[in-house]
C-alpha cells in the first residue's frame, strides 16, 4: 500500500481529504528519514562509519552472553543519529 487515509478511515477517494504516504506512516527503512542533499563520501567510508556507530550502540546494550536488546537499542538517541547517516547511501 502505498498511501492511506491518515485515520485509515476509508480507501482512496477523488475528495478533499487527507493521506499520508506509507513510508511516512511507519518508516522501516533507515535512509528514508531525509532526502539527502548533503556531500557524497565514497561508500565504503561512508559504510565503514555506519557499522562503527551501530557496533558502539549495540555494546551499550550487549549482556555478557553477547545478547543484544534491540528494542533499547532502537530507542537509545544515538540510534536516530544512526539512521540520519544511513541516508547518505541514497546518492551512491
Amino acid at each position: 500500500q502505498l498511501l492511506h487515509h491518515v485515520t485509515h478511515d476509508h480507501t482512496f477517494k477523488d475528495a478533499h481529504l487527507f493521506y499520508r504516504l506509507q513510508i511516512h506512516s511507519e518508516p522501516k527503512a533507515l535512509n528514508t528519514w531525509r532526502v539527502w542533499n548533503d556531500r557524497v563520501d565514497d561508500p565504503f567510508v561512508t559504510l565503514k562509519a555506519c557499522k562503527a556507530m551501530l557496533n558502539k550502540i549495540m555494546g551499550k546494550h550487549m549482556d555478557s552472553n553477547g545478547m543484544v536488546d534491540y528494542v533499547k537499542v532502537g530507542s537509545d538517541e544515538e540510534f536516530e543519529k544512526f539512521a540520519m547517516m544511513t541516508c547518505e547511501f541514497q546518492k551512491t
